[in-house]
C-alpha cells in the first residue's frame, strides 16, 4: 500500500493517483505492464477534476436588462407571464390612489395632493423597467433562434407604441360631443334646458376635451389600425417565443444553459 503525501490516504501500489483526493502519489507509479502506463481515464483511479472539459453553454448569469447572448424559450415565456401579472397589479394603483383621495380630508387633499400621486409616477417607473426587461429578454430569444437585434427592438417597439396609441386613440373616441352630452343630460332629467344651462353646460362640456362626431369617427379607425398593428407583432414576437433556437453555438454565442 501507498500512503498519499497530500490526505494520508492509503492507496494500492499501482494506482497514480490518490483514489480519495486524485493527487498524484508518487513519480513513476502506475501500472507498468507495457511500453506504456495504462491511461487514466475520468472515473477510473480518481483522475484530478480538473483536467476535466469545460461546458460550452452560457450561463445568461440571471440579468434581466442584458441584450448580449441568448435566451431560451422557458425564460421567455417565464417573463410574459410575470409581465402580465405585473402590469395588471399596476393597473390597479391609479384607482386605489383616486379612492384614498376622494375620502381623504380637505386638509389632506389641499396640502398632500402630490402623495396621492408618488404611487402613480412610481408604478409608471416599474412599469417601463418591466418594459426594457422584456425587450432585452426578447432580443436575446431573437439570438437564440439567429435574428437580428433590430428586428426584435423594431418588432417590441411597434408592439408597444402601436398599443398605447390604440388605447389613447379609443378613449378619445368614447368621449362625445357637446350637443350629445346635451340631449343625454335631457333624456335624463325629463325635462328641457334653458338657454343658459345649456350654454353653460357645453362650456363645461368643451373644458373636458370631448370630440365632434367626425373627429369620433376618425378615433375609432385610428384605434382600430393600431390594434391590428400591435396585434401583428404580438403575434410575430410570440412565435418567436415558440419557435426552437439554432443546435450548437451561432454569431451570437454559444446555447443558453438549462
Amino acid at each position: 500500500m501507498t500512503k498519499c503525501p497530500k490526505c494520508g490516504v492509503e492507496n494500492d501500489e499501482r494506482f497514480a493517483f490518490c483514489s480519495a483526493c486524485g493527487s498524484r502519489i508518487a513519480p513513476g507509479s502506475g501500472f507498468s505492464g507495457g511500453s506504456a502506463n495504462v491511461p487514466l481515464t475520468r472515473g477510473t483511479f480518481a483522475e484530478p477534476l480538473a483536467s476535466a472539459p469545460k461546458k460550452t453553454k452560457s450561463s445568461e448569469s440571471r440579468n434581466f436588462f442584458s441584450f448580449k447572448g441568448r435566451a431560451r424559450r422557458g425564460l421567455f415565456w417565464g417573463i410574459v407571464a410575470a409581465a402580465i401579472l405585473f402590469a395588471i397589479a399596476l393597473s390597479f394603483v391609479g384607482p386605489a390612489s383616486d379612492y384614498f383621495f376622494e375620502r381623504s380630508s380637505p386638509i389632506a387633499r389641499n396640502e398632500l395632493s402630490w402623495a396621492f400621486q408618488v404611487p402613480v409616477y412610481l408604478a409608471k417607473v416599474l412599469l417601463i423597467c418591466v418594459a426594457a426587461s422584456g425587450c432585452a429578454v426578447l432580443t436575446r430569444r431573437f439570438h437564440d433562434i439567429n435574428m437580428p437585434t433590430w428586428l426584435a427592438v423594431v418588432s417590441f417597439a411597434i408592439m408597444v407604441v402601436c398599443g398605447v396609441l390604440s388605447m389613447k386613440c379609443a378613449y378619445r373616441a368614447r368621449l362625445a360631443s357637446p350637443d350629445r352630452l346635451i340631449q343625454k343630460f335631457r333624456g335624463e332629467s325629463g325635462g328641457d334646458l334653458t338657454e343658459e344651462g345649456r350654454a353653460l353646460l357645453s362650456a363645461l362640456v368643451k373644458e373636458s376635451m370631448t370630440v365632434s362626431p367626425e373627429e369620433e369617427e376618425r378615433y375609432k379607425t385610428a384605434a382600430a389600425g393600431f390594434g391590428i398593428a400591435c396585434f401583428v407583432a404580438l403575434l410575430f414576437n410570440s412565435l418567436v417565443g415558440v419557435v426552437p433556437g439554432t443546435s450548437g453555438s451561432n454569431r451570437y454565442g454559444p446555447p443558453p444553459a438549462r
